[in-house]
């Protein structure tokens, strides 16, 4: 009994030791075939199984003065949004948010019942909304952040720098121009599921995802643009004028350092400016613009004369007695001059800004070669100074300046163009870009506001590389040229109100009529300052442009004061030397003027408010307007 008990429990074991030899060779079958048959397969099926593709939009790039101070920086906004399955009573809840959000109970309880499991309710909520719903506690309701953005310094180069849409996209300005590389590129990234669906990204992502899109560093100094603003401001409020802008460039490198528009701008309020109807206080009149350039044309005229070698340094121009007479049929009304000269140096001409004189430098022109006589030379270095057309300012918008084709143009066309009216009209920046080719030598220079751009995700910047455009006049003549412009301000148009007490500077005034209903208005103005500083030495170039101030009518009243408040002021900024180590004052107007010595280290604004403007304004004469010499109503410019 004991062996067969004993046989028993042997054969038991035995085919217990077999059936696990055949699961263990069975399971070692299954592993094999698991991690090596079928290894590729399997895996590549896991991989597709945990794997998630997120899609990755990063912040938007920075935007940076020239000295890489913040001008505008990302924020978020709050989304009010609802979760109707947490609602147990839309109605009342529909009632408690009515007066927050200012829109019907009925509307909101339809939204609030809809079977979706998240609902928007109000975009950009109000920071006062947002806390009033937070105290009211109500079930199912939640805000969901969104990007926007902070423009920190409010109205301070607020048309240039733009803004954005709604939807956190470029809509004007340098937001809207520079969307590509401040938006930066949406990207898909790599993560994997987890076992409660979390994402998690993958550990290399950093390599891939950019944390926002590049910094765009400006040209614009934001103390200059200060200084810009503040001048410009408090002349076009003292005389409610209809508008003002500012321009202050770099004459060697084309660069933009300020460029100011009033009425100023702030892109949080732009509901507001709608709603008053002030539409077009975004618009940047700096390149927007054109106007009639009155007798700031004046000095490339001579430029061109001399260049050609049409007249010289030491030509004398007959300016006829102040009146010049052409057949009727041509013109009905002579030209004429406020100061009555005879035969005068070309400095002479345009010192005192003689119409007449300019007229006759562009006929030297004409008449170069007396077998060919024709007007292609006047109109050609007009173009080559960038009139006619367009700067290429790496801005939006920028309109082309006009100048008619030569071609059409008869004896009267030329000598109106010749003193800045007629078929030409140019803009702020095409002025500004004009002057830097006299105060730079002779070069053209392509305006620019784009510094470069710096990458967010290793801190290397990339500088923008404008080039410089051909020479359109010799050294010697845009020295020669720089020279009169000193003088007019010295003791010409300009020797009043921009002349500087601490450095030599160089300009000319500018007095143009208005077109209204077709026909030169007597009453509406543009008036103009456009120049540059240090005289022998150019380290700026400044437009200024007054549009319809009240009770002033001159470019040297008007505009000219802005000027110097602007050259005072950003000289010693950059630490440019005085020429004078103490102030020039005029006896006349020493006892009303407040002259305050600048100081290298800090910017001090030069006031003005003891200079009667006004009454300067009444003794001056129409010599910078060209009263009698507009081009006539009706001719064929439109």
């Amino acid at each position: 009994m004991n062996e067969t008990f004993s046989q028993v429990i042997g054969q038991r074991i035995m085919k217990t030791a077999l059936i696990t030899l055949v699961a263990v060779v069975v399971l070692q079958w299954r592993l094999y075939d698991l991690q090596v048959v079928k290894h590729e397969v399997l895996a590549e099926a896991g991989r597709i199984e945990s794997k998630r593709n997120i899609t990755w939009k990063p912040d938007r790039g920075v935007i940076l003065d020239r000295n890489m101070r913040l001008l505008v920086w990302n924020s978020e906004k709050e989304n009010l949004v609802a979760h109707p399955a947490k609602i147990k009573e839309p109605k009342r809840v529909a009632g408690e948010l009515s007066p927050v959000l200012g829109v019907p109970g009925d509307q909101l309880e339809k939204r609030l019942t809809l079977p979706r499991e998240e609902i928007a309710l109000q975009r950009r909520i109000s920071a006062p909304q947002a806390d009033a719903i937070r105290k009211l506690n109500l079930e199912g309701i939640d805000f969901s952040p969104e990007p926007a953005r902070c423009y920190l310094k409010g109205e301070l180069a607020s048309q240039l720098i733009g803004y954005v849409n709604i939807d956190n996209q470029g809509a004007a300005g340098i937001e809207k121009s520079e969307e590509s590389r401040l938006a930066g590129k949406v990207i898909n990234v790599h993560a994997r599921r987890m076992g409660d669906r979390k994402a998690i990204l993958d550990f290399d992502y950093m390599r891939e995802v950019p944390l926002r899109g590049a910094d765009v560093v400006l040209t614009i100094d934001e103390t200059i643009q200060w200084i810009s603003e503040k001048a410009l401001g408090r002349m076009c409020e003292t005389y409610n004028a209809k508008s003002g802008m500012a321009v202050v460039m770099e004459p060697q490198t084309g660069e933009v350092l300020a460029m100011a528009n009033y009425p100023f701008f702030d892109a949080d309020h732009l509901g507001d400016y709608y709603l008053a109807g002030q539409r077009d206080r975004d618009k940047n009149h700096c390149i927007t613009n054109r106007f009639e350039p009155g007798s700031t044309i004046k000095p490339f005229v001579v430029a061109a004369g001399l260049d050609s070698g049409a007249i010289h340094i030491d030509s004398i121009i007959d300016c006829e007695g102040g009146s010049r007479y052409l057949p009727p049929r041509i013109r009905p009304i002579p030209i004429r001059d406020e100061h009555r000269m005879g035969k005068v140096p070309v400095g002479d001409v345009l010192v005192f800004s003689s119409n007449i004189g300019v007229g006759k430098i562009a006929e030297a022109m004409e008449h170069f070669d007396p077998t060919k006589p024709s007007r292609e030379m006047f109109y050609n270095y007009l173009v080559d100074f960038g009139f006619g057309g367009k700067t290429g300012i790496d801005l939006p918008g920028e309109v082309e300046m006009v100048l008619k084709d030569w071609k059409t143009w008869n004896l009267n066309d030329m000598l109106v163009v010749a003193f800045g009216a007629g078929p030409i009209s140019v803009s702020p920046i095409g002025l500004a870009s004009a002057y830097c080719v006299l105060a730079n030598g002779g070069v053209q220079v392509t305006p620019h506001i784009i510094k470069g751009y710096v990458s967010s995700r290793n801190g290397n910047h990339f500088p923008s590389r404008p080039k410089r455009g051909k020479r359109v006049v010799r050294e010697e003549v845009a020295q020669q040229v720089r020279e009169m412009l000193l003088d007019v301000c010295e003791r010409g148009t300009g020797k009043l109100y921009a002349r500087s007490n601490w450095y030599k500077v160089g300009g000319k005034t500018g007095t143009a009529k208005k077109v209204i209903n077709g026909a030169y208005s007597k009453s509406h103005r543009v008036l103009s300052f456009a120049g540059f500083a240090p005289a022998e030495k150019p380290a700026i170039v400044v437009v200024v442009l007054i549009d319809e101030p009240e009770k002033l009518r001159f470019g040297a009243t008007a505009a000219a004061p802005v000027f110097r408040e602007i050259v005072d002021n950003t000289l010693p900024y950059l630490h440019v030397p005085p020429d004078f180590l103490e102030p020039r004052l005029e006896k006349k107007n020493s006892r009303n003027r407040k002259d305050i010595k600048p100081e290298p280290e800090k910017v001090i604004l030069v006031e003005d408010a003891g200079i009667d403007l006004e009454s300067q304004d009444a003794q001056l004469s129409d010599s910078d307007l060209d009263e009698n010499s507009s081009w006539p109503a009706g001719a064929r410019f439109d």
